[in-house]
């Protein structure tokens, strides 16, 4: 198996994709760079002829690594989400988002060498492109949010009731359960009030139970500002390989989460990151055309934001946000969250966030 590296990227492109795909026949490769990778894959993107083409890898033996690296501090189980064969169901995925929206959402999958667990993707964003976790702490972009939003719904849209399936189903089942263990129902530890903390397990897991059994829609699944490219006012969203059919609720609220936090934690830019956390929102809903009422959604959305909040300030992905380890914010986040499960299920998210010290 070829293992890529700048060193042989140009060599391979020309050894083994000249034959897939034409314009590589007549085009020089250059500028052979790394940009990027998860904890088990890697990313390369290459200059052929006038535009770039991204390769990524998943690379066998990564996850073993990653496994030492980290230690204790992930569960065993949380692994399974990252299998060996993830790559087709993430092609598949790629191929099904870009039906629903044509223009500038995922890259184009020109080819998948499954001998060598190499995806080749088109360009999304353009020379100047910026990962939106990168510049949001600063500044935030409205029509990013309104754009987002949008988008998301089409997905649902698009895929509502045209079930394709991407992997073994047993094997959906068990990623489904453990994200769902994990981003939502094991981040309760830190909330102090032992009687409103019973409480909230209890709803917390009867959302669980129904949100894990719903395969309606297609989900990107790990839908945060990592993976999401921007340029400009446009946006792109990449790495889907954790992608699987679910509850419209998922996509939503795991990017609304990324927004919220910055309304916590970055003051100078506050008010936009509330704007645009109700603009990610209501573009969603206004886009959104599946046959199930907002309020019952919404409802859902909270739950699914609560968790999510939790899950980036105590939880597993808590140990790769550097910015959120300050006490009073952390507080500030629980006690949101809390307000979220808890409050009158007829108030939105936007009284929500009015009710709490976040605004």
């Amino acid at each position: 198996m070829i293992i890529l590296s700048e060193d042989n990227l140009a060599a391979y492109i020309k050894e083994h994709l000249a034959d897939k795909l034409d314009f590589i026949n007549y085009a020089e490769v250059q500028n052979v760079a790394v940009v990027g990778g998860g904890l088990v894959s890697a990313v390369f993107k290459a200059k052929v002829g006038n535009g770039n083409l991204y390769f990524k890898q998943a690379i066998p033996g990564r996850l073993d690594k990653v496994k030492e690296l980290v230690g204790g501090t992930v569960p065993e189980d949380a692994f399974v989400v990252w299998y060996d064969e993830r790559q087709f169901a993430e092609v598949k995925a790629l191929r099904i988002f870009r039906r629903a929206v044509t223009e500038g959402f995922v890259p184009l999958v020109y080819h998948h060498d499954t001998d060598n667990n190499i995806m080749v993707l088109s360009e999304v964003c353009g020379q100047n492109g910026s990962v939106l976790a990168d510049v949001m702490n600063e500044e935030i972009n409205l029509k990013h949010a309104e754009i987002l939003g949008t988008n998301i719904a089409r997905v649902a849209n698009h895929t509502y009731g045209k079930f394709e399936a991407l992997r073994d189903e047993a094997l959906e089942k068990k990623i489904k359960a453990i994200k769902y263990r994990y981003e939502v129902g094991e981040v309760w530890t830190n909330i102090s009030d032992s009687n409103k903390k019973n409480y909230i397990i209890k709803k917390v897991s009867d959302f669980v139970k129904t949100s894990s059994k719903k395969n309606i829609v297609l989900v990107h699944g790990d839908y945060h500002d990592r993976n999401i490219l921007v340029c400009g006012d446009n946006c792109a969203t990449y790495d889907l390989e954790e992608s699987h059919w679910g509850d419209p609720v998922e996509d939503i609220g795991k990017l609304a989460t990324s927004y919220i936090l910055r309304i916590i934690y970055f003051h100078q830019i506050r008010q936009i990151a509330y704007e645009a956390t109700l603009k990610l929102i209501e573009s969603y809903f206004e886009t959104l055309s599946i046959p199930e009422p907002r309020d019952v959604l919404e409802n859902r959305i909270r739950v699914m934001i609560a968790g999510c909040l939790l899950m980036r300030v105590d939880g597993i992905s808590s140990m790769w946000l550097p910015w959120v380890h300050d006490d009073a914010k952390k507080e500030l986040t629980r006690q949101l969250a809390v307000k979220l499960v808890l409050g009158n299920p007829q108030f939105s998210i936007k009284e929500i966030l009015n009710q709490t010290n976040v605004i």
